[in-house]
């Protein structure tokens, strides 16, 4: 059996749920928008998406319609932002990010600073000097449930970015993943959306997007801009040109599962039988496995958490995540979480053939920062199913892959 304790692990019990919730949804779009739904435009009259979906998001983020882009996934609508920048100065997001974050700006030929971080979120006088030494073009950071650090990150520490970066006419850009997560979360308040008429966040633009859960093949993301954005002008531009995505029908199904109470009746299900229980075993197997390593509790949704294993090299830890997937165990480097802590020592990269393809897990840009921490990053996430793939076995097995290399 293989144990898998990585990120993006398809709820199997959960598909016929949400299949037969879309297809309400669906059904019920019809019936309030006929066939319009099937139809999309590039012209600007007519865009981006199904009308009400689109002022719906723009009420829950208090911000005006023109502002709100509707997309497929997170990722892609970060990329979107990220090419309305129009330069390549660089970039800067906090020291601990999701891989990906990391990996696409890379990717993307950008040169990126990790801005160090407390127990707050953002060290706003560290942001503030870099932002002097470096003059980047945008300040990308995770908050909630999608940072590394298995912390949500203080709304207050959000806003004194945001004002640092409209001081600097720096784009403020906030990666919010995911609608809802904190739903059924015992002592967890999903705050709700973020509000762009806060008088600080009126220059953010804001990424959010619906559960992998709720969907076993689409996600439905958005890009929402406070009204004096100015990079809203340029976004407006690319997404005209190409038309965002044309799944209208899934767009209104997602509306209409939003607003009849669907959509938050089965995040509420799906996090009382799998992320709670899961979240349990991850704790159980942590305190039992790796007391002492540095490693918070999973007391909510949280998707990404790092584990740090303690006295291990960059190589040692490369072994360590080989030898546990020959147990059957597996786990992801934690390396490419990190960001550089300066312009001259940026991510080394894996080539396959003649193309970059990802962040190697040996990469010695973060050396500072292993070396502070005192040990090796390993990713672990709350988001399989107990009982199929047991986080606490696994990390049994993690524990003793760990022991047998060092």
């Amino acid at each position: 059996m293989t144990y898998n304790l990585l990120r993006g692990i398809s709820h199997q019990a959960t598909i016929p749920a949400v299949q037969k919730i879309l297809r309400k949804g669906e059904a019920m779009a019809d019936v309030a928008f006929g066939e319009g739904i099937t139809n999309y435009s590039n012209t600007y009259a007519q865009f981006p998406g199904v009308t009400p979906f689109v002022e719906y998001l723009a009420d829950r983020h208090s911000t005006e319609r023109d502002n709100i882009y509707i997309l497929d996934g997170g990722m892609q609508a970060n990329t979107m932002v990220f090419n309305a920048l129009g330069t390549k100065k660089p970039i800067l997001t906090d020291q601990f990010l999701y891989d990906r974050c990391l990996q696409t700006l890379t990717l993307l030929g950008f040169t990126v600073i990790g801005v160090p971080m407390n127990e707050e979120g953002t060290d706003t006088d560290a942001l503030e000097q870099l932002i002097k030494k470096y003059q980047p073009s945008c300040f990308w950071r995770n908050i909630r449930y999608n940072n590394p650090t298995g912390m949500k990150i203080s709304m207050d520490n959000v806003c004194q970015t945001a004002e640092i970066c409209a001081r600097y006419q720096v784009v403020h850009h906030l990666d919010d993943a995911y609608e809802n997560c904190g739903t059924g979360i015992t002592g967890a308040e999903d705050e709700g959306p973020v509000n762009l008429s806060h008088p600080s966040l009126k220059k953010t633009v804001l990424v959010r997007m619906t559960t992998k859960e709720f969907s076993p093949h689409e996600k439905i993301s958005w890009i929402a801009c406070g009204s004096e954005s100015e990079i809203a002008k340029r976004i407006i531009n690319l997404a005209i040109a190409s038309r965002l995505n044309s799944h209208y029908r899934l767009q209104a199904s997602y509306y209409m599962a939003m607003i009849n109470g669907d959509y938050e009746k089965h995040i509420s299900w799906v996090n009382n039988a799998f992320y709670q229980p899961r979240g349990r075993s991850l704790n159980k197997g942590i305190e039992e496995f790796f007391s002492g390593f540095a490693c918070p509790r999973i007391e909510d949704a949280s998707f990404f958490t790092t584990l740090w294993l303690k006295g291990v090299s960059l190589e040692q830890g490369k072994q360590i995540v080989d030898t546990a997937a020959d147990m059957g165990v597996k786990v992801t480097s934690g390396i490419p979480a990190i960001a550089p802590t300066d312009a001259e020592n940026q991510p080394e990269l894996v080539m396959a053939g003649s193309y970059p393809v990802g962040i190697s897990p040996t990469s010695g840009h973060c050396i500072s920062v292993l070396e502070k921490m005192g040990g090796y990053p390993v990713r672990l996430a709350p988001n399989a199913c107990p009982g199929e793939n047991d986080p606490y076995e696994a990390l049994k097995i993690l524990r003793a892959a760990y022991d047998k290399v060092t």
